[in-house]
């Protein structure tokens, strides 16, 4: 009867099976090659979907979401952790109580109107001029959406939008048009 070798994966010797060694060395090259490749594939970035989520909170609060398109990604690294940028533009249906606002007294930087949600049409101490959006307007914003990378893929971070204006009657591919996008 054959004594088992203390390294032998089975009751065959190992001396027997040299195919063994060479076999468990191309089986560790193909595991490495796998998980190295693991983060090259649909995972490397985020994805439209990622920064449509990441991004529906807010936009969900305007009306109806009619369109989200992502115009841009970067990389980009901020004090040694990984940040992906996604740029977007996004399209929603305004329901009632939205005005458009034209500020009194702009700081600097600041937008020369905005879309806002408010009780009533009147104006506040720093309003130049405030008009009703009729329900149903189309309301353009542009923006992007941070994510952060983590052991467990990346995982949104902040966003910062911009709401370009409206319009009236018209899709959001028309609209877009209209604001020049």
């Amino acid at each position: 009867m054959r004594r088992a070798s203390r390294y032998a994966v089975s009751s065959v010797p190992a001396q027997e099976m040299p195919y063994l060694r060479e076999y468990g060395l191309c089986m560790l090259i193909a595991v490495a090659c796998v998980s190295m490749l693991g983060g090259c594939g649909s995972g490397a970035v985020p994805s439209e979907a990622q920064a449509r989520q990441a991004a529906e909170g807010y936009l969900r609060e305007f009306g109806d979401i009619l369109d989200f398109q992502k115009t841009n990604g970067e990389p980009a690294e901020v004090f040694g952790s990984k940040l992906y940028i996604v740029h977007f533009r996004a399209a929603t249906r305004l329901p009632d109580g939205y005005y458009w606002v034209k500020p009194g007294l702009r700081f600097p930087g600041q937008l020369d109107h905005s879309v806002e949600k408010r009780v009533s049409g009147r104006p506040s101490f720093n309003d130049a001029e405030v008009k009703p959006i009729p329900r149903g307007a189309t309301d353009i914003v542009q923006g992007k959406v941070v994510f952060r990378a983590t052991e467990k893929g990346w995982v949104f971070d902040r966003q910062q939008i911009v709401r370009l204006g409206y319009c009236e009657g018209v899709g959001a591919a028309a609209c877009y048009q209209a604001r020049g996008l």
